[in-house]
């Protein structure tokens, strides 16, 4: 419920007479001013109807509130401007029309009710959206705008990286530390549309002023990696490395994430923290760059992450001593980046060229070091230019304090030396201090242009607001989602713990789990006679109980093992002298093994070297992994396919995810001979690839139940199955919180009508009171409001309400509920 306001409102809406006001503006021009002459549509208003609810995938007469929805909004105008009629106005054929070729469908259009108090107007948002029609009427002259709430900005697509426990760690005693939060599913598809719950998103190309990319660009400008640590190390952007490479806590560690993260500065006050990567400075967590193939080294690079000022340990970087290695870079050919936290509360940067076949000796660039400010959760961001004309370059800045106005040069130019690095685009983050909305960017434009021009790279201000509770779901997979919408992903996340997702009256985002629902249901907000409901019946039945939950899951792991063999013997086809990359689509596969595939022979007295990793030819068989054999054609004239152990480069294989998630197989073949990946004698094709893939342990059926429950009235069941319910759904105890509601009948209504109320919202509770009839105490939860203004009407709430499971003897005071006899209350 809206507060503010007071007694002095709640007395003017609860009057007999009351005098409602009416404030409707549209953005046209949609610079968020709403400056238009004809922004304020308040003069022309006739009627105005919001209708929000939430529709969630419970059986209708289960008394829960529930599920996710999008709010409408219809107006009707009437009215002059500037000598013309408003539907004149608004006819995209008038010339004379003060929005003549003005794109008026899509714009941002606020909507909110004023009562006049002793203390004045007191205003109550109601409504925030974009137009999405306009139908005008010449006869009556009237006009009549629709509008749907901000859910149209989560219309945008959204894929998940490929992940399930890592059995590698389970084994290790690290099994629940790895459970994901239905939290982290929200966050990452509102990241996806310009939302976020904390003070920052992920950077767009369009940020960045480059182009949408589209194949053959070649290099991929972008937001390369962006991981939020809020409720999961998951990455909103880029990949998982192989869980064999990380470092992970046992159980008994803990969570590894704490509520320390800040809030959306338009966050509203109270509204719950958001999750964090917790101190662990003993855990390694490894990343992939979103298309590391396709990045370049020869460029400008931005890091940047939220130190976070509260919580647990969090001035533990205070304290450090020696330098603690934070976020760890591969640019790619052997060039890299550190971030580092130490000497007692200072961050520090560093840029390195170690060595390879074309560099024998390592090189490093200290960077600049600043002392963190005593601030609030400051964002420190990095910036490197290390192949400038003025020479090895570098910028930082640490909440308010800078190196500089312009870049640091901590070297004399160097040239650009390439090396084709298997290990382009690992990132390394070590959480040695509590971390959030990690970013690493990558691209070649701007050259030559000052390091203010970088810092937006690695994350922009979120125009639009959440609020997001934690989530009481919790995952061990993430299920294969391909370019779903993000809206209906969220809807399916908060209908699985029966939470509740919706945008506010004040154009918010919320995400409320199961214990804030009940704890709404608890609270009321208002009460009222039977005389001042319209509409109240109570239908108690048998249908409302569910006292067996039978819940359906599949269980997936992600293990080592084989991710890819060859099929067929053109399958892998490279011409002479070409690059060719090869695009594969697979739900099942974590992350391939990143380096080169291993050259293999069928000649088991091959003795030649592969230069790639110093050792023997592998011997073909059935235990050869991550290898392939070559053919070449034609090998000294002879006319047929043959391997050449000769030819000891082999041909270059790397294999690694694009960002729309598909797995690229890239091979050069730099020999004078086409090539083809097949082994002599047996013709059968020869390229097996390793790495870590999921497995699909089969589905399983778990059953809870109230004893009780029902021995009195039969077992009564209720299947929960789908995406988002997975092995550990109960681990929170969401399932004894559920059947606890539903194990015994609950009345239930249809809607109700009462005097409008420009305060109430989704989720609050009335108390409705008929002491000589239905009883003292009937507490209903709204779960849909319908709120219709008009001239001639006024403001009245048609109520869809869901029904309080009811109380029992023992309430204080009551005479309804604590009597012991006739003549003893409680009391």
């Amino acid at each position: 419920m809206q507060t503010h306001g007071g007694s002095a409102a709640d007395a003017a809406i609860t009057a007999t007479e009351r005098y409602f006001r009416v404030d409707l503006r549209v953005d046209w021009a949609r610079d968020g001013k709403y400056q238009h002459p004809l922004s304020d549509l308040s003069p022309f208003v006739t009627k105005v109807v919001t209708d929000r609810a939430f529709k969630g995938g419970l059986p209708e007469e289960l008394s829960l509130v529930e599920g996710a929805g999008a709010a409408e909004l219809d107006v009707d105008l009437q009215g002059e401007f500037g000598g013309q009629q408003l539907d004149w106005i608004l006819s995209p054929y008038n010339g004379r029309s003060q929005l003549f070729q003005w794109d008026l469908v899509g714009a941002e259009l606020r909507y909110r009710l004023g009562i006049d108090t002793v203390i004045g107007t007191v205003w109550y948002d109601q409504f925030v959206g974009t137009i999405r029609s306009i139908v005008t009427d010449r006869g009556p002259g009237e006009a009549r705008l629709s509008a749907l709430d901000r859910v149209e900005l989560l219309r945008v697509p959204v894929r998940f990286p490929r992940w399930a426990l890592s059995e590698f760690w389970q084994v290790r005693g690290s099994e629940k530390i790895q459970h994901a939060d239905g939290q982290w599913v929200i966050d990452h598809c509102l990241r996806h549309a310009g939302v976020s719950p904390t003070p920052w998103r992920p950077t767009r190309r369009e940020d960045m002023g480059v182009a949408r990319w589209k194949p053959g660009d070649g290099i991929r400008e972008n937001t390369q990696l962006w991981i939020t640590g809020n409720g999961s190390y998951l990455p909103t952007i880029g990949w998982l490395d192989n869980f064999n490479a990380w470092t992970l806590p046992k159980d008994d560690a803990g969570e590894l994430y704490s509520a320390d993260a800040p809030l959306h500065p338009a966050a509203p006050a109270g509204s719950p923290k958001q999750q964090s990567f917790r101190v662990l400075p003993d855990t390694f967590y490894k990343y992939w760059y979103g298309e590391r193939t396709l990045t370049h080294p020869n460029g400008r690079t931005v890091v940047s992450f939220t130190l976070n000022t509260s919580g647990p340990e969090w001035d533990r970087y205070k304290k450090f001593e020696r330098w603690n290695d934070i976020i760890y870079i591969c640019l790619g050919a052997s060039y890299e980046i550190f971030v580092s936290i130490g000497q007692q509360g200072k961050v520090w940067t560093t840029f390195a060229h170690k060595p390879n076949k074309n560099h024998p000796f390592e090189q490093y660039w200290p960077g600049p070091a600043l002392t963190i400010p005593d601030e609030p959760n400051p964002r420190i961001t990095v910036v490197w230019d290390p192949f400038a004309d003025r020479g090895v370059s570098a910028y930082m800045q640490a909440g308010s304090a800078r190196s500089g106005t312009d870049w640091s040069v901590v070297g004399t130019k160097i040239d650009f030396l390439n090396y084709d690095h298997p290990l382009t685009g690992l990132v390394h983050v070590n959480p040695a201090v509590s971390m959030s909305d990690i970013a690493v960017s990558n691209a070649l434009n701007e050259r030559g242009k000052p390091p203010s021009n970088f810092l937006g790279w690695a994350g922009q201000p979120a125009k639009y607001t959440a609020v997001l509770d934690r989530s009481l779901n919790r995952l061990s997979h993430m299920p294969a989602r391909h370019s779903d919408d993000a809206w209906e992903v969220i809807a399916d996340v908060a209908s699985a713990e029966m939470g509740a997702a919706y945008w506010d009256e004040s154009g918010v985002f919320r995400f409320l789990n199961r214990d804030t629902l009940d704890t709404k249901a608890k609270q009321i907000v208002r009460k009222l006679t039977l005389d001042e409901v319209t509409g109240l019946k109570l239908e108690h039945t048998v249908d409302s109980i569910r006292n067996i939950y039978s819940i359906e899951t599949t269980r997936k792991i992600a293990g080592a093992g084989r991710i890819f063999e060859a099929h067929s013997v053109d399958e892998f086809f490279i011409p002479r002298g070409e690059a060719r990359r090869y695009q594969f689509s697979f739900d099942d596969v974590v992350c391939p093994d990143p380096g080169y595939v291993w050259r293999a022979t069928t000649n088991p007295d091959n003795t030649q070297i592969d230069p790639k990793y110093g050792t023997r030819y592998i011997v073909w068989g059935d235990f050869a992994e991550h290898a392939y054999i070559v053919q070449f054609w034609n090998t000294g004239g002879n006319g047929r396919w043959q391997e050449n152990d000769g030819a000891v480069d082999g041909v270059d294989i790397l294999w690694n995810f694009d960002f729309e998630g598909n797995i690229i197989a890239g091979i050069f073949n730099g020999y004078g001979e086409d090539a083809r990946l097949v082994a002599n004698g047996t013709n059968q094709p020869a390229l097996r690839v390793y790495g870590t893939k999921i497995y699909d342990n089969g589905r399983r059926t778990t059953e809870y139940s109230d004893a009780t429950s029902v021995n009195r009235y039969g077992g009564r069941n209720l299947r929960l199955a789908g995406n988002w319910i997975q092995p550990p759904y109960n681990a929170t105890g969401l399932i004894t919180r559920l059947l606890a509601k539903t194990s015994r009948p609950i009345p239930f209504t249809d809607a109700i009508t009462i005097a409008g109320d420009p305060r109430l919202q989704l989720g609050d509770t009335l108390r409705i009171s008929d002491d000589q009839g239905y009883g003292a105490q009937i507490d209903v939860q709204i779960q849909g409001i319908r709120r219709e203004w008009s001239v001639d009407d006024g403001l009245a709430d048609t109520l869809t309400v869901e029904t309080i499971l009811p109380p029992r003897t023992g309430l204080w005071d009551s005479p309804a509920f604590s009597r012991w006899d006739t003549t003893l209350i409680w009391s």
